[in-house]
Formats: C-alpha cells, structure tokens, sequence
C-alpha cells in the first residue's frame, strides 16, 4: 500500500511538473512576442522625453539573404547625431551588423528628419530568427542606446 502511495505521489508530481513547464513556456512566448515590431501592421516607434524615432523596412517582411532597406525617422528637439548602429541575433550568434545611416547628423527640428540604411541579414537554421537594431545616439553629449526587436523569416 505504502508502495502503491509513493508511485502515485510521484506520477501526480510528474504531471505537475510537465504541465507547469507548458504553461510557463507559452506565457514566455507571448511576452517575447508583445516587444517585437510587426512592419507589416505599422512602423515601429520609441518615444521618450526630447525624442521619437519610428522605424520601418522596405519590404514589409524581412527575409534573410534579401536586401533591407531600413528607414527612421527621428524628431528631436535637441541636435542628434547617431555614432554607431549595428544588427545581432537575439535567439542565435550571427555576428554584427553594422548599419551606416545617411546622414548621421540630425539638426535640431520638431519635424521628423528621415535617415536610411540598407543591409542583408545572414540566414538561420530555424523558420524565424528575432534580430536586435542598436542604435547608439548622441544628443547634446549625452549617450543613448536605442533597441528595436524584429523577426525575419528565411
């Protein structure tokens, strides 16, 4: 009887535990995807203080080993100037990036100033890979780092 309890316990605990780990892998999953830009709904947008900058890509879904044409636009009150931008998988090691927005120097204006890069991304062993655009920023001799998550499809 002892014997038979003891089994129990431990296949109850197994069951548990399985259906603990689907449950947090799927709520894991839908956070990863609320923070990622969909270009085909919408550019994507980071708004602080003394700037908004919107990014969108031409085509509308990325694809790896195609070229991407990426645009922001920035508004800024104070003078902006981007000192360096660069892409990098965020699920696997691809390497960086580097992107080289024209121009780089942004004058100060409440109207959005368009800058671009184009760019190929290499492609994965999986379906889609999540990419991280950084973006560094000088504004006013202040850094800034700006992080914008995307995903291709091969």
């Amino acid at each position: 009887m002892k014997k038979q309890i003891t089994i129990l316990t431990l296949v109850i605990a197994t069951i548990l535990l399985v259906a603990s780990n689907f449950y947090l892998s799927e709520s894991n999953f839908s956070v990863k995807n609320a923070n990622l830009c969909d270009f085909q709904q919408s550019e994507c947008t980071k708004v602080s203080a003394d700037l908004e900058i919107k990014l969108s890509t031409e085509p509308k879904v990325v694809k790896a080993e195609s070229e991407i044409d990426f645009e922001l636009q920035i508004k800024s009150l104070k003078p902006v100037k981007i000192t360096s931008a660069w892409l990098e998988g965020k699920d696997m090691f691809m390497g960086k990036i580097p992107l080289f927005f024209n121009p780089s120097d942004i004058s100060a204006t409440n109207l959005p100033i368009t800058v671009t890069a184009q760019t190929m991304i290499g492609a994965c062993t999986e379906d889609t890979m999540v990419w991280i655009m950084n973006i560094a920023l000088e504004i006013e001799g202040e850094a800034r780092l700006i992080q914008f998550y995307f995903e291709s499809e091969r």
